[in-house]
């Protein structure tokens, strides 16, 4: 983590060089005082891609692999990146097909409503340098499926970090997913998440495999804090980590506002401490900017940039390990670092290694 800390303050120092000198006391060792530290992550800053659209950035958009060597040679690690989203929870993996991913859409700027993948999606992903998070599907909820997919990516993957068992659960019954059929409450989806855990977890004799949560809305509700609770100690060993989603939203000058980038954060500090409290970390598995894609009037700005920097780093102060940034479908899609062409691009699409 210190190069990429190192690169950030001598950007802040390039930027305020006319400023007045302001001093910092930075202790000799950690776990001094009465802060409480997060696990040191070497790699604070990741990617998250959506889960169709990651063969795509992986094979067709060039910048994908230009921007991730250059972002590790300036911090001296490759940046984590997480394969999930919402797509996740409507792929079903097919252990025959020879595919990436198979899907169909109307419009290219699309995303699918249904797809599947196979097992060259797992050996794309186990190519890449740094740690991956592998987001999987609870929705459809045929657990034995998601089985298969975990143990053909615990097989492929060597760089694999963990295993999302499902994105966003708090909009299942919104989206039509089988397993919110009926009622559908924190304390249900937290049931079901456990249960899930606990069926993969063994299934794949791996303990700290599952990076549980993973839901956008505000906590304390859907809030890794009030999922520990309903936690026992099987279903914990299991757990690597606890993620949430975050998307501040907002003009530009909300999002530059340092201010509000506290009070933005200060929202999570219960999870981050329930978290630390059982020994696992807390990150942001999933954020951007403003949500679906970004604004157009936001997201692709210097401002933008900007907030980026500072919510970053202010984050790593909140402990919060790691913040994997989304990125969604190519050319559609404001918020993302890089596209097919530079920056914004036309979207392209993988069926296949």
């Amino acid at each position: 983590m210190a190069p990429f800390f190192r690169h950030v303050i001598a950007t802040f120092v390039g930027v305020t060089c006319t400023a007045s000198a302001v001093t910092f006391t930075i202790p000799s060792q950690a776990h001094t005082g009465n802060y409480q530290y997060a696990p040191v992550d070497p790699a604070p800053v990741g990617i998250s891609f959506e889960f169709f659209a990651f063969p795509s950035y992986l094979t067709n958009v060039t910048a994908t692999t230009t921007c991730l060597s250059n972002w590790r040679d300036l911090t001296g690690v490759w940046p984590p990146i997480r394969i999930g989203g919402t797509t996740q929870d409507r792929a079903l993996y097919d252990a025959q097909t020879s595919a990436y991913v198979v899907y169909t859409v109307a419009n290219p700027a699309d995303a699918p409503a249904s797809l599947t993948f196979g097992s060259s999606f797992m050996t794309l992903a186990a190519k890449y340098g740094g740690s991956v998070v592998v987001g999987l599907n609870r929705g459809k909820n045929n657990i034995q499926n998601t089985i298969s997919a975990a143990k053909a990516a615990v097989s492929a993957m060597g760089n694999l970090l963990a295993i999302e068992l499902g994105n966003e659960p708090e909009y299942y019954p919104s989206n039509g997913q089988p397993i919110a059929a009926g009622s559908w409450t924190p304390a249900i989806d937290a049931a079901s998440q456990n249960n899930w855990a606990l069926s993969v977890g063994s299934a794949l004799n791996r303990r700290d495999i599952i990076q549980a949560g993973n839901s956008n809305d505000s906590p304390p509700k859907w809030g890794a804090a009030e999922l520990i609770a309903t936690q026992n100690a099987t279903v914990k060993q299991y757990i690597h980590d606890y993620a949430h989603h975050n998307y501040p939203g907002g003009t530009i000058t909300s999002l530059m506002s340092h201010s509000g980038i506290s009070r933005n954060l200060h929202v999570f500090d219960a999870d981050v401490a329930a978290a630390l409290k059982e020994g696992k970390q807390y990150i942001f598995g999933e954020t951007n900017s403003v949500s679906g894609g970004g604004a157009a009037s936001v997201s692709p700005s210097f401002g933008a940039a900007l907030w980026t920097m500072d919510y970053v780093v202010r984050a790593a102060y909140s402990n919060i390990s790691r913040t994997y940034f989304h990125h969604g479908t190519v050319g559609n899609c404001q918020y993302c670092f890089w596209g097919r062409n530079g920056i914004h691009g036309k979207r392209g699409v993988s069926h296949g290694p």
